[in-house]
């Protein structure tokens, strides 16, 4: 609606014309105030409300339909969409594009109430969404990926929903829990080095070699996991039981052998000359860890017929 232009208003400058103008001016007014207060309902009234017979299915997303043509949407313009026989029947989102010509109006709605297929619906514009529907239990409110909207996701009390159970990063900023291991395991990083996990952290196994074994490399496997220290345990009953201890972290490596009140050391070995006398026996030291257990490189002094019998003492 237009609103007529009010007339020139009177001016102390010009007393001749004073008491005219100011006649004029005040007559004026009451068209004035009439056609101010038929704008400002056209404004927030018929500008941006109408009614649609579009059929609709109630939910979020992009939702299509044809409303009253010549109204003053704009894109940007937050709408509910209420069934007009239910009001808690609704649909609330922001228009995307509208066509005042043919009244074709688009709307991608993030919040909705009540549910079903309506054709009859009033749209009238309202207040910018600021309210998510409740995520599930637990869940807490954050930000999506793209910091563009808020979001529910599973935090630290969603994911923790057992006793015991332990928070980790199972991917870049993906919340994850790791459940009680059982009793007497430990934890440990897994072996593709990505990811917790619940193990044994000590393996025992035996092993035997022959005195007279030819020189080479022998792998042991059976441990389980990729070991980061070995104790190995060996002794000779020839004459005597002979003992020799080893330690090494593949790094740094000792071993001990004693026999009757002679003793023997090596800070390379990990299995010491195993007999009454240094010049016969096997020694051994580390070569790799291994995924499933540890190489060890032999080495003979000479041959006597006897039989290493010990073991290896596994730590992860």
């Amino acid at each position: 609606m237009t609103i007529t232009a009010l007339p020139t208003p009177p001016s102390r400058a010009n007393p001749t014309t004073f008491s005219a103008l100011a006649d004029a001016l005040l007559n004026a007014l009451p068209l004035f105030v009439t056609e101010a207060n038929a704008t400002a309902a056209d404004m927030n009234l018929n500008s941006t409300n109408s009614v649609s017979s579009t059929s609709l299915t109630i939910g979020t997303g992009s939702k299509t339909l044809t409303v009253e043509t010549g109204k003053s949407y704009q894109i940007g313009m937050y709408v509910q969409i209420a069934d007009a026989a239910n009001g808690a029947n609704y649909m609330h989102g922001i228009i995307t594009a509208y066509t005042s010509g043919t009244g074709s109006m688009t709307v991608t709605v993030d919040i909705i109430g009540g549910s079903g297929t309506k054709t009859s619906w009033i749209i009238s514009q309202s207040a910018p969404s600021d309210i998510l529907t409740p995520g599930a239990a637990y869940q807490d409110l954050g930000t999506n990926s793209g910091a563009t909207a808020r979001e529910w996701y599973d935090g630290i009390r969603k994911v923790l929903d057992a006793t015991g159970k332990i928070p980790y990063a199972s991917a870049a900023n993906v919340l994850a829990g790791l459940a009680i291991g059982t009793a007497d395991k430990k934890l440990f990083v897994n072996a593709g080095g990505t990811l917790p996990e619940w193990a044994v952290g000590l393996k025992v196994l035996s092993f035997s070699r022959a005195l007279d074994g030819n020189n080479g490399d022998v792998s042991y496997t059976g441990a389980g996991f990729k070991p980061s220290m070995i104790i190995v345990v060996g002794y000779v009953n020839s004459g005597g039981i002979i003992v020799s201890i080893g330690i090494s972290d593949f790094t740094t490596s000792l071993a001990v052998k004693a026999m009757s009140g002679t003793h023997y050391g090596s800070t390379t070995q990990v299995l010491a000359t195993l007999t009454n006398n240094e010049s016969y026996g096997q020694t051994a030291v580390v070569k790799s860890a291994d995924n499933d257990g540890c190489t060890l490189t032999y080495t003979k002094v000479s041959s006597a017929s006897a039989t290493i019998s010990g073991v290896i003492v596994y730590f992860r």
